[in-house]
């Protein structure tokens, strides 16, 4: 009886440190494959801002009569600066007012409950440190010598790096092939989850569509049907 019982323990053991090794071994192919795929998403977005064509010339005044007119809680300027970006951007506008709305209600000082994403767009220190590189727009994150300007908190600026992020996923998905509706999950999806976290979410469920691009559509539509939001 106690020879079975012995053996049975040990069982149980051998059983448990395989099961461990197994848990362990996957943890580690997947922390591999995550890894890999954060190179090859910074490979992607590389050859994106490398491709960007800059320009110096500033962008066009807005034909007033051609902006739509939303009675949302962001200002006349703002709406006003937010098409101006969209448009040169060519990113649809009610997509980048209903990112805005969903991220942060269009709140400039939102932060998340850790301070990693902050602003208007909500954007993460290191995506908007390196767009807010490409737009050469100093300061972004940190405050400067004076500890007094902290461009993420500026509203038109959060906005400039919140379009131009939308327009860089946009061509990533571009250069994927994806269809245009599979473009647009994957533009909201990467935006919230980040490329390769959304590249990682759509492995695990067999989808791109997440609720924060219904959110976000259903932002997007209001504006379009009701011109607010409901």
């Amino acid at each position: 009886m106690n020879y079975n019982r012995k053996s049975t323990i040990r069982f149980i053991k051998c059983i448990t440190t395989v099961v461990l090794i197994l848990v362990g071994l996957t943890y580690l192919v997947n922390k591999i494959t995550y890894s890999n795929a954060e190179e090859s998403v910074k490979t992607e977005i590389k050859a994106v801002t490398e491709a960007a064509v800059v320009t110096e010339e500033p962008i066009q005044e807005i034909i007033r009569n051609d902006m739509p007119q939303y009675n949302i809680s962001l200002s006349q300027e703002l709406q006003e600066h937010t098409w101006n970006q969209c448009n040169y951007m060519e990113i649809p506008y009610e997509l980048e007012l209903a990112v805005l709305y969903i991220e942060s209600e269009f709140n400039e000082k939102a932060v998340n409950y850790n301070s990693t994403c902050r602003g208007m767009g909500q954007l993460s220190r290191q995506t908007g440190e390196r767009v807010a590189n490409v737009l050469q727009i100093d300061n972004f994150w940190d405050k400067d010598v004076n500890n007094t300007k902290q461009k993420v908190f500026d509203a038109e600026c959060n906005i400039d790096c919140s379009v131009y992020h939308l327009w860089e996923l946009k061509q990533i998905g571009i250069s994927r092939y994806y269809s245009d509706e599979d473009n647009y999950l994957f533009i909201l999806g990467a935006y919230n989850y980040g490329v390769a976290g959304f590249d990682n979410y759509v492995r695990e469920h067999d989808t791109m569509e997440t609720d924060y691009a219904d959110e976000v559509s259903k932002v997007k539509s209001d504006l379009e049907q009701y011109g607010t939001i409901k």
